[in-house]
């Protein structure tokens, strides 16, 4: 990835973004797109506003980084509250919206974490209840290590999150 691009995107510059023809295949050496950068910095703009502007951004919306890793699963391990709002509400838009959001949701990383199960691990309770509430249907299973969301959470003693 062009360190231009990286730096507009860790900054969320937009702006920047129109110096570039070809954001969507421009990877960093993790593999790692613009919208994995603007959703690991929180950059919530940036992950909704491009996706007006260049369509074609939106297959980035659930592609994976080396580790397996969305853009949501970057999001949600940093706790950046509204730029997963964002990643949800991008993936609603676009043709299949619910069902591709429940895939999205759904995805698991190389060592079969979804979202939610980082959401839990890194305690960020308010995009625990965004996420449970989004896909309250879906029955979380075990990563890799056998644990589920809700272990996770009663391993690390907060109960407070799911007792609600």
């Amino acid at each position: 990835m062009d360190p231009k691009l990286y730096k507009a995107a860790a900054d969320g510059n937009i702006d920047a973004l129109n110096l570039f023809d070809d954001i969507p295949y421009q990877l960093t050496p993790q593999g790692n797109t613009v919208l994995h950068i603007a959703a690991q910095f929180g950059q919530a703009e940036l992950v909704d506003k491009p996706l007006i502007q260049w369509p074609s951004l939106s297959s980035l919306l659930q592609q994976p980084n080396k580790k397996d890793d969305t853009p949501l699963h970057l999001a949600a391990r940093e706790g950046h509250l509204t730029a997963v709002k964002n990643l949800i509400a991008a993936t609603k838009q676009i043709q299949g919206g619910a069902a591709v959001c429940d895939v999205m949701l759904r995805m698991s990383n190389e060592e079969g974490d979804t979202a939610l199960h980082e959401e839990v691990r890194y305690r960020h309770s308010e995009v625990v209840k965004l996420l449970i509430e989004e896909d309250h249907e879906f029955s979380y299973g075990a990563n890799s290590e056998g644990n589920t969301p809700l272990y996770l959470a009663a391993d690390l003693g907060d109960s407070e999150t799911w007792c609600r």
